[in-house]
């Protein structure tokens, strides 16, 4: 008598193996980026906050303290 082996639907190690691969991939990729974004911005902040204000705008804003004055 034979016995009939059944098929079960799971998940195999393999499958498991790779699904988990992918999140891992996808995590890092999702953390690399948000590091570069952080730098982009960083760098972005330095370059605005290291331009020197024209003389210019510093006589406009002498003239309205004297004129509010």
């Amino acid at each position: 008598m034979k016995i009939k082996q059944q098929i079960i639907p799971s998940i195999s190690p393999c499958s498991l193996a790779q699904s988990n691969l992918k999140a891992a991939q996808l995590f890092l990729v999702i953390i690399s980026f948000s590091f570069l974004v952080w730098v982009v911005v960083f760098v972005t902040t330095l370059f605005f906050l290291s331009q020197e204000v024209s003389q210019d705008k510093n006589q406009f804003i002498l003239e309205t303290k004297n004129i509010i004055k």
